[in-house]
């Protein structure tokens, strides 16, 4: 997933499959991410979705609250535990 450090929501996972009795759903969404100064959060939800004909109907969620630290980049590009971190304004 790539997005913003802040402002921004995002569905990272999406996947129906209906047969015309059971439709079942499952999805991924991170949402509400916002920082201040160098202290970020963005909430994590995946959800899983099963419907069909005559009930037997259920839904479950899960939602993660990640609080996370900016990383501060000295040069153009930083590696920490095999993630790159590109700072696109730092020329």
């Amino acid at each position: 997933v790539n997005m913003p450090m802040a402002g921004a929501d995002n569905n990272y996972l999406y996947k129906n499959s209906n047969n015309g009795n059971t439709n079942k759903t499952v999805r991924g969404d991170i949402y509400g991410a916002t920082c201040s100064g160098n202290n970020c959060t963005m909430n994590v939800n995946t959800s899983c979705l099963h419907h069909q004909l005559g009930g037997n109907d259920w839904d479950r969620a899960a939602t993660v609250t990640l609080n996370y630290i900016k990383p501060t980049l000295s040069s153009n590009q930083l590696v920490i535990d095999n993630v790159i971190w590109k700072d696109n304004c730092a020329q």
